[in-house]
């Protein structure tokens, strides 16, 4: 499925995801108010049971399914290695 990716100046740390480019109608006004003025950020393919950064691809999908738009808040998470360092002898 296609989807397109938009990035909010007031919220740049969600996403908004529509099925169809600059198709705005399904989106609701406080949604639209809290992200600010939006910018493509880019345009995907995705598919049930991807691996994906920053996007859930089944929930996006169900939810453009169900209501045309996917708002997805932008959360990378890190795991962290430690190493314990042995001086040489």
């Amino acid at each position: 499925m296609k989807a397109y990716v938009y990035r909010g100046l007031k919220s740049p740390g969600q996403l908004l995801v529509l099925s169809k480019e600059n198709d705005f109608s399904t989106v609701p006004r406080d949604v639209l108010d809290q992200l600010g003025p939006v910018n493509l950020y880019r345009t995907i393919d995705i598919e049930p049971g991807q691996q994906r950064i920053a996007i859930d691809p089944d929930q996006t999908i169900i939810d453009l399914e169900a209501r045309g738009f996917h708002l997805e808040d932008l959360v990378i998470r890190l795991n962290l290695i430690t190493c314990d360092r042995v001086a040489a002898a």
